[in-house]
């Protein structure tokens, strides 16, 4: 599923930038100088333009 590679890159992206960061208060600022990641189905650079005003992350568990 091509989405769920994205999700997955996506995830990536932002575990390797916190990482870097080691604060999540700077995760923004972060994100805004990553650059040539190689992910499972596409590359994602940021180049500091059309950048989401939010971003929503939403837990999934296995609830019956």
């Amino acid at each position: 599923n091509r989405f769920a590679f994205i999700g997955y890159d996506a995830a990536n992206v932002v575990l390797q930038t916190l990482k870097r960061v080691q604060n999540p208060a700077y995760l923004k600022e972060g994100l805004k100088k990553f650059n040539n990641y190689r992910g499972l189905i596409t590359n994602v650079s940021f180049r500091n333009t059309h950048i989401n005003q939010e971003v929503k992350i939403k837990r999934i568990s296995n609830q019956e």
